[in-house]
């Protein structure tokens, strides 16, 4: 058997791949492993086998799922920091760490809106002004009559 990456479509690594995205692992990061194909193959995978490319799509709806339980664990963290004292160290709120823990938090709504629209994603209120346009129809109609 020739080394290197697989390139041969298996139900073991399609689940693992699927399983890992489910989990917010980015497909490049899972792609680095050895036993795993190429980004490029899977992406071909995606196109070429049947049922696939819409397991993927729901993995990833489920890794929006995942973000939202890493958010309230990244919230509940309190970064802290020793600072240094002629008696000793006292430790204070990192502000750097709060900083970091608040992008961290962004990053991941704006990864969930992107991958679970209907769920996560902005709700989008259209208006409409004017007549309606049976109502103009009818007007029409009964002007033409007179």
């Amino acid at each position: 058997m020739p080394a290197g990456r697989p390139s041969k479509y298996r139900d073991a690594i399609a689940n693992e791949i699927l399983e890992r995205i489910s989990h917010g692992e980015p497909l490049t990061k899972i792609c680095r492993d050895s036993h795993m194909p190429a980004v490029s193959t899977v992406f071909y995978w995606e196109q070429k086998i049947e049922g696939f490319s819409e397991k993927v799509t729901r993995a990833r709806e489920l890794s929006a799922d995942h973000f939202s339980h890493e958010i309230l664990e990244i919230a509940d963290e309190n970064p802290r920091v020793e600072i240094p004292t002629k008696s000793g160290y006292y430790e204070a709120t990192d502000a750097a760490g709060v900083q970091r823990n608040k992008t961290r938090i962004d990053t991941r709504i704006k990864l969930m809106q992107m991958l679970k629209r209907k769920t996560y994603g902005e709700k989008i209120q259209q208006e409409h002004s004017g007549e309606v346009g049976l109502n103009f129809v009818s007007k029409s109609i009964l002007e033409s009559k007179d």
